[in-house]
């Protein structure tokens, strides 16, 4: 057997190797993500393009929880947009898409306190979210739903300063961390679900 030949089966074990992957059930974006960090800081314009690329992932479950989420139809290709229709996209697949808004009052700066005056704050992004068919509530006004977190399947999580507005998208300097853990997940998924779907007092 020539040099050449002795070559070709470590070549190839290592092709039918790699090629078990797929028939192991390793998909490529769970591949990608066993050699990120856990843990990932996304400062300013990141949050976007990160939040986008892991629901554009997302298999079975996205659920969002925002404080300020502002919607202007007009700008057909903001960066609102571009999450809406990414929900949109992903709910007419079948994931489980479901989003949580804020309902508060205004804030009244002359008595330095809060109005009876309900905000319109989140008004426009229900309206699109729920154009679209997706499942949107208002938490209620007992208090105020000031979190901001998306999470993904059953291990991803990102949450931090970033609101789902132009500002705090494009403009601002926020910071909010990627977090890949089933565990941390499982107590926001938590957190989430006793406000979707509140227990009854007995």
């Amino acid at each position: 057997m020539n040099a050449l030949n002795l070559l070709k089966w470590p070549l190839a074990v290592a092709l039918v190797f790699v090629g078990a992957g797929g028939f192991l059930g390793w998909s490529s974006d769970e591949k990608d993500r066993a050699d990120e960090p856990p843990v990932e800081i996304l400062l300013a314009e990141e949050y976007l393009d990160r939040l986008l690329k892991e629901m554009g992932t997302a298999k079975s479950k996205i659920w969002v929880v925002m404080y300020v989420a502002s919607y202007n139809a007009k700008y057909e290709f903001g960066v609102q947009q571009k999450i809406v229709s990414m929900l949109s996209k992903k709910y007419k697949q079948g994931v489980d898409v479901r989003v949580l808004l804020d309902a508060s009052y205004e804030w009244d700066s002359r008595k330095r306190g809060y109005s009876k005056r309900p905000s319109d704050k989140n008004e426009d992004m229900m309206k699109a979210l729920k154009k679209e068919g997706i499942p949107v509530r208002y938490d209620g006004f007992d208090r105020i739903l000031h979190g901001k977190w998306v999470l993904i399947d059953d291990d991803r999580s990102i949450l931090g300063s970033h609101n789902w507005t132009y500002s705090a998208l494009v403009k601002n300097l926020e910071a909010s961390v990627y977090l890949r853990s089933k565990e941390h997940q499982r107590e926001l998924a938590e957190a989430f679900e006793s406000i979707w779907e509140p227990k009854s007092k007995p």
